[in-house]
């Protein structure tokens, strides 16, 4: 799911927490309150897995800006921004679990807020 966030650095995010409440019901297993939490990124929302093997979700990306790796180039920038923003967009998961899609819709308000707070720094 990192490669969706366009760092390669985190392409390769380790989750170490998870959790939710789920319910069984209609041949379906679902979630509103899924959690996983890594040292760079959580996320949360809700999740649906058919018996039929069916894929649902959408999922809140935040990025924790105290432990994103920066470097000095273009992508340092990137990385920052999304570290002041905080909620950096929505994962959209569907397809099926063999076959799963993503999308990615960037929360822009938080991004623009993001370059702002760091322009006002810079300033100060």
């Amino acid at each position: 799911m990192g490669k969706l966030l366009f760092v390669k650095d985190l392409a390769n995010i380790e989750f170490s927490e998870c959790a939710c409440t789920f319910q069984i019901k209609d041949k379906f297993i679902s979630t509103d309150d899924l959690r996983l939490k890594s040292r760079i990124t959580n996320l949360a929302g809700n999740l649906k897995i058919g018996f039929d093997n069916s894929l649902e979700g959408a999922l809140d990306v935040e990025i924790l800006s105290d432990l994103i790796p920066l470097n000095g180039s273009l992508k340092d920038l990137t990385t920052e921004i999304m570290g002041q923003a905080g909620k950096f967009g929505v994962i959209k998961l569907s397809g099926t679990l063999q076959k799963p899609k993503y999308g990615f819709t960037p929360a822009v308000g938080n991004i623009i807020k993001g370059l702002t707070d760091i322009f006002l720094k810079k300033q100060a």
